[in-house]
Formats: C-alpha cells, sequence, structure tokens
C-alpha cells in the first residue's frame, strides 16, 4: 500500500516543529511550511525535504493574493505536477504573480531581514502578553513552545507561534468554545482539528486591534478566579473542602492562593487590575495569612471588620 504523508511543520494550531513518521519505499510525504517563517517559529537548520510546499500569505500577511509554490528534488514528480496544475486550472493567474512578484520585491529591500524582525518582535510581543495573561489563572492553560536556536537570527530565541492553542481546565467548562464566545470571543473549536472540544484555537496574527480586544476580553475571563474569591468569601466559600462552590483552590492550584494542609494561608493578588466590592468581612478563612491587594485601583469598599485568624495574620 502506497502512503502520502502530510507533514505541517510548524504544526496548526500548537506551532510545534514536526517530522514525517512514516518511512519506506512507500510512504511519501508531503511537507507543508506555510508557518515556516522566523517570524513565527525558530528556524533549527534549512529546509531540505524532498516536498515542500510554501505560501505567501504567511510571509507577508497578503492572504488575499492566493499565491504559493512548491520546491521538489524529483524531477519526474515536478513535471506529473506542473502538468496538472496547467490542465486543472489553466496554469497560474498572470495577475497574481505581479502581485507576489511586487511584494517580494519590497520584502527584498535593504538586507532582506526588515520584515522579519519587525515580525518577529511583533508575535513575539503578542505571545508573551497572551501568556502573561492566561498566567493569572488555572481556568485556561496554553501550548508549551521551548526555546529553540534559530539559524535565521543565529540565536537561542522563545516563541512566536501563529496560533494560540488554548484549553479550558474547569470541569464545567467542557465546551470550551461556547465559553469564549460568551465573554465575546471568537475562536476555532478544537474538534476542527480533531482534539477535545475543550481545546480552541485563537489567532495572533490578525490586526493590532483585533488583539488587543482579544486581550482585553481574556482579562475579563481570567480575573473572574480572583475576583469570586474576593466577593465570594464572606457567605459562599468555606475554609475546608469540599464545601468550597466551584473548584477547590487547594487542590487547583489557583494562581495567587497558597495553601496549607488543605487550607488557605495566603492570599497575593496585586497590580493584576482587580475590580469589585471588597467583602465586609473573610472571617471564614481562619488559617489566612497574608492578604495582599495593594495597587488595584478597581477596588472599593473598606478593609474588612474581620479577617481571618488575627492572631496568625502577619501580612496585610
Amino acid at each position: 500500500m502506497n502512503v502520502i504523508e502530510f507533514v505541517t511543520s510548524p504544526n496548526n494550531p500548537d506551532g510545534q516543529l514536526k517530522k514525517a513518521v512514516l518511512n519506506g519505499p512507500s510512504a511519501k510525504a508531503i511537507h507543508d511550511h506555510a508557518y515556516n517563517w522566523p517570524h513565527f517559529t525558530a528556524i533549527p537548520s534549512p529546509s531540505d525535504e524532498d516536498l515542500m510546499i510554501f505560501t505567501l500569505s504567511k510571509l507577508t500577511g497578503h492572504a488575499d493574493v492566493r499565491f504559493g509554490w512548491a520546491l521538489i528534488k524529483d524531477k519526474d514528480i515536478y513535471e506529473r505536477m506542473a502538468t496538472y496544475t496547467n490542465d486543472n486550472t489553466f496554469g497560474v493567474s498572470r495577475d497574481s504573480q505581479l502581485r507576489a512578484l511586487k511584494l517580494i520585491k519590497v520584502v527584498l529591500e535593504g538586507d532582506g531581514r526588515s520584515i522579519f524582525k519587525y515580525a518577529y518582535e511583533t508575535m513575539r510581543s503578542r505571545w508573551e502578553s497572551l501568556s502573561q495573561t492566561v498566567s493569572l489563572s488555572t481556568r485556561f492553560t496554553l501550548q508549551e513552545i521551548a526555546p529553540r536556536f534559530c539559524t535565521f537570527f543565529q540565536t537561542v530565541r522563545g516563541p512566536s507561534p501563529a496560533y494560540a492553542w488554548l484549553k479550558c481546565e474547569r470541569e464545567e467548562d467542557e465546551l470550551c468554545y461556547q465559553v469564549l464566545e460568551a465573554g465575546g470571543i471568537l475562536s476555532r473549536d478544537g474538534t476542527l482539528f480533531g482534539a477535545g472540544s475543550r481545546y480552541v484555537r485563537l489567532s495572533l496574527i490578525k490586526s493590532q486591534d483585533d488583539f488587543d480586544q482579544l486581550l482585553q476580553h481574556l482579562n475579563k475571563l481570567v480575573l473572574q478566579d480572583a475576583v469570586s474569591i474576593l466577593q465570594a468569601l464572606k457567605n459562599q466559600w468555606k475554609n475546608t473542602p469540599p464545601n468550597w462552590v466551584g473548584s477547590d483552590p487547594c487542590r487547583g492550584n489557583w494562581d495567587g492562593v497558597e495553601c496549607g494542609n488543605s487550607r488557605v494561608i495566603s492570599i497575593t493578588y496585586s497590580s493584576i487590575g482587580l475590580t469589585g466590592q471588597l467583602p465586609g468581612d473573610i472571617v471564614n478563612l481562619s488559617e489566612l495569612q497574608t492578604l495582599d491587594l495593594s495597587s488595584n485601583k478597581g477596588l472599593t469598599g473598606t478593609l474588612p471588620t474581620s479577617i481571618g485568624n488575627l492572631k496568625k495574620l502577619s501580612n496585610l
């Protein structure tokens, strides 16, 4: 049986570099390098596969050009592909070729590297901003992409993927697409990529305004964890599991909450943009030793009258 394997590297949607897994005389691989550009991934080595396809849209962002190309080592395969393309589509649009040529000339102006430097800095900044927001809560997680040496930039560089592969971690958030949609965020359902419904793909390659709005809406969803702690401490949430409403921070390793012997002993939410009314007291947390809500200008109300165990409270 003859097998053709499609290898997408970097992978869409998680940005991981991939290699062919099938070998032997009956297995051939087509390497899709649509995202194999320095602004989306480290380039560990020159691309040297037998058949590779590329697209201009991910190089310059001009998706409407619909122009791509293939690099093929085997002359017989090249001739068969050229014949098929000519018979099937009557060749390539001359208008598309002309526009692609003009775009490539612009890319090559100067040292031919400025677009990659600018695009990499932009994508890296977006990834870092998104990662920082997601890290404020255990409600969501992102894919992990390890730093790698890049032969283009001649240095070890961090991730700057085209897409964020986001997972909803809460048990009740099984349909992650709907969770984000309710928060004003459009995403691609993970089931479209052969994954579970807890995953979604978020695009990081749209306009800056689009990205800023994405970050704004995601911040609201992420900070719901922190705000819910403050608003529910008085009446709803108790010090002893399993009486917590929702998930238990001592089991879930909530960012900003430290536990000891299954008791909350520290709450630290400084400078993360908290808003809302402080509870009148938080006496239910009898083991609380640290409460840090500093530099959150959106918080209103006065200092709670009862704060945990005042004899144990060491930092306020």
